[in-house]
């Protein structure tokens, strides 16, 4: 399996976060990993798909991508930021596992 940096994926998170919403990285950051944790599994498997040939750099893209209807991320809209500012971070949050899986892979 690939050696994925899950502590690089972390800090990149928070580095979205401070960059995203200065005033509410804790609760960004919060949201980040517990995402993270909820979609770790989903995460993995699709990578070993894609480092396997199983699927298509595509497919494994899109994969990932459909993870963003798990993110709930509500410390963020408890604050009452707008839903486009955490779509935005969601979507972030998600370049990055695409990233970091196909560093892993390469």
């Amino acid at each position: 399996m690939a050696n994925i940096d899950f502590t690089g994926i972390e800090r990149q998170m928070e580095d979205l976060a401070k960059t995203l919403f200065k005033d509410f990285v804790d609760q960004a950051r919060e949201d980040g990993l517990q995402f993270l944790k909820d979609s770790k599994q989903t995460f993995l498997e699709r990578t070993g798909q894609f480092e396997r040939h199983e699927i298509s750099e595509t497919n494994y893209k899109n994969g990932l991508l459909n993870l963003a209807a798990l993110a709930k991320m509500e410390r963020l809209k408890r604050e009452g930021l707008a839903q486009v500012s955490v779509d935005k971070f969601t979507n972030g949050v998600i370049n990055i596992l695409i990233d970091a899986g196909l560093k892993a892979i390469a």
